[in-house]
């Protein structure tokens, strides 16, 4: 997909992303400028859910699966955080 993603369990992580405690996902830490993701993600993007489906802070999904997947990045965008304006 072009893209790396780092668990968000740390609390002082969290905290410096601006996410709420009730909220929960991965933070991209990675893009490739050659990827479609690149069209959609920035760096410190905290991605929430992917396809609908939460993703918990350890990059799982509600059944304990990783989410990471092409056909649900062309549905990320509505499931964005970005945290920097909060900073």
């Amino acid at each position: 997909m072009g893209l790396s993603c780092q668990p968000t369990e740390n609390v002082q992580l969290r905290k410096h992303f601006g996410m709420c405690p009730e909220m929960t996902g991965v933070l991209v830490s990675k893009i490739n400028p050659l990827s479609d993701a690149h069209r959609v993600l920035k760096k410190d993007d905290i991605i929430l859910a992917f396809d609908g489906v939460p993703i918990a802070n350890d990059g799982t999904g509600s059944h304990g699966y990783y989410l990471f997947s092409y056909s649900a990045l062309l549905k990320l965008q509505s499931y964005l955080v970005h945290p920097r304006p909060f900073l």
